[in-house]
Protein backbone atom coordinates (compact mmCIF):
# COMPACT_ATOMS: atom_id res chain seq x y z
CA UNK A 1 0.00 0.00 0.00
CA UNK A 2 1.33 3.34 -0.73
CA UNK A 3 1.70 6.18 1.42
CA UNK A 4 -1.38 8.15 -0.35
CA UNK A 5 -3.80 4.73 0.12
CA UNK A 6 -2.16 4.41 3.36
CA UNK A 7 -4.04 8.57 4.21
CA UNK A 8 -7.33 8.14 2.43
CA UNK A 9 -7.72 4.67 4.23
CA UNK A 10 -7.35 6.34 7.21
CA UNK A 11 -9.61 9.17 6.73
CA UNK A 12 -12.46 7.37 5.67
CA UNK A 13 -11.82 5.27 9.04
CA UNK A 14 -12.31 8.67 11.02
CA UNK A 15 -15.21 9.85 8.82
CA UNK A 16 -17.20 7.11 9.63
CA UNK A 17 -15.87 6.27 13.21
CA UNK A 18 -17.33 9.99 13.71
CA UNK A 19 -20.68 9.03 12.36
CA UNK A 20 -21.12 6.04 14.43
CA UNK A 21 -20.58 8.61 17.50
CA UNK A 22 -23.01 11.45 16.54
CA UNK A 23 -25.67 9.42 14.58
CA UNK A 24 -24.85 11.70 11.70
CA UNK A 25 -24.27 10.26 8.41
CA UNK A 26 -20.99 9.67 7.16
CA UNK A 27 -19.33 11.80 4.02
CA UNK A 28 -17.62 8.22 3.27
CA UNK A 29 -21.04 6.63 3.09
CA UNK A 30 -21.44 4.97 -0.05
CA UNK A 31 -25.21 4.60 0.59
CA UNK A 32 -26.15 8.40 0.68
CA UNK A 33 -27.48 9.94 -2.44
CA UNK A 34 -25.38 12.03 -4.83
CA UNK A 35 -26.07 15.51 -5.56
CA UNK A 36 -28.06 16.17 -9.15
CA UNK A 37 -26.46 17.58 -11.74
CA UNK A 38 -27.39 20.77 -12.92
CA UNK A 39 -29.27 20.44 -16.03
CA UNK A 40 -27.57 21.81 -18.82
CA UNK A 41 -29.33 25.00 -20.38
CA UNK A 42 -30.82 23.72 -23.92
CA UNK A 43 -33.18 26.28 -24.73
CA UNK A 44 -30.39 29.02 -25.60
CA UNK A 45 -27.72 26.24 -26.56
CA UNK A 46 -24.98 27.14 -29.40
CA UNK A 47 -28.04 30.26 -30.42
CA UNK A 48 -26.04 33.64 -30.56
CA UNK A 49 -27.68 36.61 -28.17
CA UNK A 50 -29.79 34.36 -26.46
CA UNK A 51 -30.14 33.44 -22.65
CA UNK A 52 -32.43 31.67 -20.47
CA UNK A 53 -35.21 33.72 -18.67
CA UNK A 54 -37.26 30.89 -17.05
CA UNK A 55 -37.82 27.84 -15.85
CA UNK A 56 -41.72 26.73 -15.61
CA UNK A 57 -44.19 24.20 -17.14
CA UNK A 58 -45.48 25.93 -20.18
CA UNK A 59 -46.63 22.59 -22.08
CA UNK A 60 -49.05 21.90 -18.83
CA UNK A 61 -47.31 17.97 -18.40
CA UNK A 62 -45.88 18.94 -15.11
CA UNK A 63 -42.38 19.05 -16.05
CA UNK A 64 -40.36 22.13 -16.08
CA UNK A 65 -39.34 23.74 -19.69
CA UNK A 66 -36.73 26.32 -19.91
CA UNK A 67 -37.38 29.73 -21.72
CA UNK A 68 -35.49 31.42 -23.78
CA UNK A 69 -35.17 34.70 -24.99
CA UNK A 70 -33.36 35.59 -28.38
CA UNK A 71 -33.20 39.15 -29.38
CA UNK A 72 -32.93 39.13 -33.42
CA UNK A 73 -32.56 42.66 -33.80
CA UNK A 74 -34.17 45.93 -31.96
CA UNK A 75 -37.49 44.71 -33.93
CA UNK A 76 -38.01 41.65 -32.60
CA UNK A 77 -37.25 39.10 -30.23
CA UNK A 78 -37.76 35.26 -30.77
CA UNK A 79 -38.99 33.20 -27.35
CA UNK A 80 -38.17 29.43 -27.29
CA UNK A 81 -39.11 26.73 -25.26
CA UNK A 82 -37.08 23.77 -24.63
CA UNK A 83 -39.47 21.23 -23.72
CA UNK A 84 -38.96 18.22 -21.03
CA UNK A 85 -39.94 16.18 -23.54
CA UNK A 86 -37.38 17.54 -25.80
CA UNK A 87 -39.10 19.19 -28.28
CA UNK A 88 -38.32 22.78 -29.63
CA UNK A 89 -40.35 25.55 -29.67
CA UNK A 90 -40.21 29.39 -30.96
CA UNK A 91 -42.11 32.06 -31.53
CA UNK A 92 -41.05 35.16 -32.70
CA UNK A 93 -42.77 38.22 -31.33
CA UNK A 94 -42.85 42.26 -32.69
CA UNK A 95 -41.27 44.69 -30.26
CA UNK A 96 -39.94 47.42 -32.05
CA UNK A 97 -42.69 49.72 -30.24
CA UNK A 98 -41.54 49.31 -26.97
CA UNK A 99 -38.14 51.16 -26.19
CA UNK A 100 -34.69 49.18 -26.21
CA UNK A 101 -36.15 46.01 -27.89
CA UNK A 102 -38.73 44.43 -26.00
CA UNK A 103 -38.38 43.20 -22.22
CA UNK A 104 -39.28 39.60 -20.75
CA UNK A 105 -41.75 40.16 -18.80
CA UNK A 106 -42.20 36.69 -16.72
CA UNK A 107 -44.59 33.61 -16.60
CA UNK A 108 -47.59 32.65 -14.93
CA UNK A 109 -50.91 30.73 -14.51
CA UNK A 110 -53.39 32.93 -16.25
CA UNK A 111 -55.98 31.08 -17.85
CA UNK A 112 -57.29 27.99 -16.59
CA UNK A 113 -55.60 25.74 -18.91
CA UNK A 114 -52.67 23.71 -17.71
CA UNK A 115 -49.23 25.20 -17.83
CA UNK A 116 -48.00 28.80 -17.87
CA UNK A 117 -48.49 31.53 -20.04
CA UNK A 118 -45.33 33.82 -21.15
CA UNK A 119 -45.90 37.69 -21.30
CA UNK A 120 -43.31 40.32 -23.21
CA UNK A 121 -43.34 44.16 -23.31
CA UNK A 122 -43.75 44.76 -27.14
CA UNK A 123 -45.53 48.09 -26.58
CA UNK A 124 -45.15 51.24 -24.70
CA UNK A 125 -47.44 54.86 -24.89
CA UNK A 126 -46.19 57.37 -22.79
CA UNK A 127 -47.16 55.54 -19.20
CA UNK A 128 -48.37 52.40 -20.88
CA UNK A 129 -47.01 49.30 -20.88
CA UNK A 130 -48.35 46.86 -23.26
CA UNK A 131 -47.85 42.86 -23.23
CA UNK A 132 -47.84 40.36 -25.70
CA UNK A 133 -49.07 36.75 -24.08
CA UNK A 134 -48.25 33.87 -25.47
CA UNK A 135 -49.72 30.15 -24.42
CA UNK A 136 -49.30 26.53 -25.24
CA UNK A 137 -51.65 25.32 -27.69
CA UNK A 138 -51.97 22.23 -30.29
CA UNK A 139 -48.17 21.55 -29.96
CA UNK A 140 -46.65 25.40 -30.22
CA UNK A 141 -46.49 28.92 -28.95
CA UNK A 142 -49.26 31.20 -29.99
CA UNK A 143 -50.70 34.42 -28.94
CA UNK A 144 -53.08 35.12 -26.46
CA UNK A 145 -55.10 38.12 -26.83
CA UNK A 146 -56.50 39.92 -24.79
CA UNK A 147 -60.32 40.02 -24.34
CA UNK A 148 -60.39 44.03 -23.87
CA UNK A 149 -61.77 46.48 -25.71
CA UNK A 150 -58.71 48.39 -25.33
CA UNK A 151 -56.79 45.80 -27.58
CA UNK A 152 -55.39 42.43 -28.35
CA UNK A 153 -52.41 43.27 -25.60
CA UNK A 154 -52.77 43.13 -22.11
CA UNK A 155 -52.17 46.44 -20.78
CA UNK A 156 -51.45 48.36 -17.89
CA UNK A 157 -51.29 51.88 -16.26
CA UNK A 158 -50.44 54.14 -13.63
CA UNK A 159 -50.60 58.50 -14.42
CA UNK A 160 -51.84 61.33 -13.26
CA UNK A 161 -54.79 61.03 -15.19
CA UNK A 162 -55.52 57.26 -14.90
CA UNK A 163 -55.27 54.08 -13.76
CA UNK A 164 -55.45 50.40 -15.18
CA UNK A 165 -54.74 46.92 -13.78
CA UNK A 166 -55.62 43.47 -14.69
CA UNK A 167 -56.69 41.40 -11.48
CA UNK A 168 -56.50 37.22 -11.02
CA UNK A 169 -59.25 35.58 -9.30
CA UNK A 170 -61.75 32.61 -9.29
CA UNK A 171 -65.67 33.52 -10.13
CA UNK A 172 -67.89 30.36 -9.32
CA UNK A 173 -65.38 28.07 -9.28
CA UNK A 174 -64.32 29.24 -12.99
CA UNK A 175 -60.59 31.03 -13.32
CA UNK A 176 -61.62 35.25 -14.14
CA UNK A 177 -59.73 38.03 -15.37
CA UNK A 178 -61.09 41.66 -14.22
CA UNK A 179 -59.77 44.78 -15.93
CA UNK A 180 -59.86 47.23 -13.38
CA UNK A 181 -59.95 51.33 -14.92
CA UNK A 182 -60.62 54.44 -13.25
CA UNK A 183 -59.99 57.67 -14.82
CA UNK A 184 -59.48 60.90 -12.61
CA UNK A 185 -62.40 63.50 -12.60
CA UNK A 186 -62.63 66.41 -14.43
CA UNK A 187 -61.05 69.45 -11.53
CA UNK A 188 -61.28 66.82 -8.78
CA UNK A 189 -59.31 64.69 -6.77
CA UNK A 190 -61.84 61.75 -7.23
CA UNK A 191 -61.47 58.85 -9.97
CA UNK A 192 -64.37 57.21 -11.48
CA UNK A 193 -64.57 54.05 -13.66
CA UNK A 194 -65.45 50.36 -14.26
CA UNK A 195 -64.83 46.45 -13.60
CA UNK A 196 -65.16 44.35 -16.35
CA UNK A 197 -64.75 40.47 -15.62
CA UNK A 198 -63.83 37.97 -18.08
CA UNK A 199 -64.54 34.51 -16.95
CA UNK A 200 -62.45 31.19 -18.51
CA UNK A 201 -64.97 29.28 -20.52
CA UNK A 202 -64.45 26.77 -23.18
CA UNK A 203 -60.54 27.89 -24.08
CA UNK A 204 -61.50 31.43 -24.15
CA UNK A 205 -62.09 34.93 -22.06
CA UNK A 206 -65.93 35.20 -22.01
CA UNK A 207 -67.00 38.88 -20.47
CA UNK A 208 -69.50 38.63 -18.12
CA UNK A 209 -69.97 41.37 -15.99
CA UNK A 210 -69.59 45.54 -15.70
CA UNK A 211 -69.74 47.09 -12.65
CA UNK A 212 -69.28 51.07 -12.12
CA UNK A 213 -66.35 51.75 -9.27
CA UNK A 214 -65.82 55.50 -7.85
CA UNK A 215 -62.53 56.33 -5.75
CA UNK A 216 -62.31 59.28 -3.46
CA UNK A 217 -58.47 59.97 -4.28
CA UNK A 218 -55.54 59.09 -6.31
CA UNK A 219 -53.79 57.14 -3.96
CA UNK A 220 -57.12 54.67 -3.46
CA UNK A 221 -57.16 54.54 -7.47
CA UNK A 222 -53.77 53.89 -7.61
CA UNK A 223 -54.06 50.00 -5.87
CA UNK A 224 -56.31 48.92 -8.91
CA UNK A 225 -53.23 49.34 -11.01
CA UNK A 226 -51.22 47.19 -12.84
CA UNK A 227 -51.29 42.99 -12.69
CA UNK A 228 -52.16 41.36 -10.06
CA UNK A 229 -51.92 37.93 -11.08
CA UNK A 230 -49.16 35.50 -8.77
CA UNK A 231 -46.02 34.94 -10.23
CA UNK A 232 -45.96 38.53 -12.11
CA UNK A 233 -44.53 42.07 -10.99
CA UNK A 234 -46.99 44.87 -10.85
CA UNK A 235 -45.35 46.33 -13.98
CA UNK A 236 -42.87 43.63 -15.35
CA UNK A 237 -40.47 45.16 -17.33
CA UNK A 238 -40.48 48.32 -16.52
CA UNK A 239 -37.57 50.09 -15.14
Amino acid sequence: MTMHELITSISAAVLVGVAALTGQPSLADPALPSTPAVPRSTACAGVLRCHVVAVVDVDGDDRADQVGWRQLDERSVQIRVARASGAMLTHTVDVHLWWGGGAWAGAARIDDRAGSELLVGSMQGAHTPMYTMLTYRAAGLVVERSPSALGCRWQVDAAYGDYLGWWRHIVGGRVAMTERLAFRNVGGRSFSGHDVTYVWSTNRWVRTTTSAKTYPTAKAASVIAGFHVPGLQRFPGVG
